[in-house]
């Protein structure tokens, strides 16, 4: 399973560029984190994610952004070393491409996402080309 994190700050969900990503074929979850200060987006929020069925939770606030990954964290299974979760922001654009053959070779074991033990979670960041040189997170 694909865990896809994202912390919202007094933005829409349904605003989120992740949202006009094609992830069919990918076992994937996305879970937002609201930090917004403005009650009618968090609201509006609340609505879309219970509309919509994503994962969402209401910080009724802005509580940092490390508590608000915190947050996130909680919400994951603690049992499955097989899980991997991917950091965005609400504003990142990647191509149903990139995802799906960056998911499909992880599932190989092939290394487009690096893994990285925190507790029982395995985190994944990818990794990517740029040029001549290979950009690595890791």
């Amino acid at each position: 399973m694909l865990y896809i994190g994202i912390v919202l700050y007094n933005s829409l969900i349904e605003h989120s560029k992740i949202l006009t990503t094609d992830i069919n074929g990918i076992d994937c979850t996305i879970i937002f984190s609201d930090n917004s200060d403005i009650e009618t987006i968090r609201r509006k929020n609340q609505r879309y994610a219970e509309t919509n069925a994503i994962q969402y939770k209401n910080n009724n606030g802005n509580i940092g952004l490390s508590r608000a990954y915190n947050s996130i964290l909680k919400q994951l299974p603690k049992d499955n070393k097989e899980d991997y979760l991917m950091w965005l922001d609400d504003d990142t654009e990647l191509s149903t491409l990139f995802l799906k053959k960056s998911w499909r070779e992880s599932s190989k074991g092939m290394t487009s996402f690096c893994q990285k033990s925190w507790g029982k979670m395995v985190l994944s960041i990818p990794q990517m080309n740029g040029g001549r040189s290979k950009i690595n997170w890791c």
